[in-house]
């Protein structure tokens, strides 16, 4: 099947999970796939796995939660392919990160309600 056919699809969080799989699915279905993801050493991986398998794949590694970075490589993406089809975020927290982030936001919300 080729449903993504020279579709442009940038993937946050693309190294690794949900955003991988996404982008697997894309890239298997002729996409262009642009992963995003702070996980530099991951992220190389993913992206040799997919040039392997003969996909068409760009990394960028970045945290997406700094606009000014997300703006730049948007444009590099514009710059080289000419459009954006589709846009995943996928990138988040997860195992300790939520739980530290869960218990700051609950002492914080404690020191104004409690």
């Amino acid at each position: 099947m080729a449903r993504f056919e020279k579709q442009v699809a940038i993937i946050s969080g693309g190294a690794d999970g949900l955003g991988k799989g996404i982008a697997h699915r894309i890239a298997s279905e002729r996409g262009i796939v642009v992963l995003l993801d702070k996980n530099g050493s991951l992220l190389q991986k993913t992206i040799r796995s997919f040039s392997d398998n003969g996909y068409t794949v760009r990394g960028y590694e970045m945290d997406v939660s700094l606009e000014k970075d997300v703006q730049q490589t948007i444009q590099k993406v514009l710059d080289e392919f000419g459009k954006v089809d589709i846009m995943v975020n996928s990138a988040g927290l997860w195992g300790r990160q939520i739980r530290k982030l869960l218990t700051m936001k609950w002492k914080s919300m404690m020191k104004y309600t409690g």
